[in-house]
């Protein structure tokens, strides 16, 4: 009997998040990527997923910045959150099955996923270049909360004994996955937010986050405790 569990990358396993170091190095001000995060799914939801990506891409290609080196120069520099390491190495001592399920960018999933020897990936945002290594489009799935639970019936199809498939987040975009999975929500350290998300936070907000507190099985300080729930 097969026993599955998935990670989510910014902020869960990785320190950074890599859309919002990529588009600050793409040229986009702090103060214009607020506005469209508040205008996408995690905040008022005026925007869709993937209109919000859109904008964000046409920004870079705008910027003239967006080529390959550059991009991987920044999105491939981050850092492993404490425990992060020992927490996948747990699941797979354990036994389990273990992979990730992110809407992180493509280059950084693929890299963390082979670095921790996953046994699957499910990214919903390839990175796509031109001949000339410049940025021609991010390619989505669909909207990312429909998409992570979409790479859940994969699993299950792929894994038709699988008893319990867990995912562990930090609840961005993760309420749909969360209630279709034995959720585990690690809240992340308000330090490593943006500025101005930290102080937004600070101040009370919740933005998606805190609806998939909500529906999450369980939810927990750090990821070192994930461990004892498997």
């Amino acid at each position: 009997m097969t026993n599955i569990v998935a990670f989510d990358l910014n902020k869960t396993l990785i320190k950074e998040n890599s859309w919002y170091d990529l588009n600050l190095a793409m040229g986009i001000t702090p103060e214009e990527d607020e506005r469209l995060y508040r205008q996408g799914p995690e905040g008022e939801g005026i925007l869709s997923y993937v209109q919000w990506i859109d904008a964000l891409t046409q920004l870079m290609k705008a910027r003239g910045k967006a080529n390959r080196a550059d991009i991987e120069a920044v999105i491939l520099n981050y850092t492993y959150l404490d425990g992060a390491k020992a927490a996948v190495q747990a699941a797979k001592d354990k036994g389990y099955t273990v992979g990730v399920i992110t809407g992180a960018l493509s280059p950084v999933a693929e890299r963390v996923a082979g670095e921790l020897s996953m046994d699957f990936i499910y990214c919903n945002a390839q990175m796509k270049f031109d001949d000339d290594d410049m940025l021609q489009t991010i390619e989505l799935r669909g909207e990312d909360f429909a998409a992570k639970v979409e790479a859940v019936h994969d699993l299950q199809q792929k894994h038709p004994d699988a008893e319990q498939i867990y995912y562990v987040a930090d609840g961005d975009t993760d309420e749909a996955i969360f209630k279709v999975t034995k959720g585990i929500m690690v809240t992340p350290d308000k330090q490593i937010h943006e500025d101005w998300k930290r102080q937004a936070l600070e101040d009370g907000e919740g933005f998606s986050a805190k609806r998939a507190a909500k529906v999450a099985w369980k939810v927990v300080g750090h990821i070192s405790e994930v461990e004892n729930l498997l």
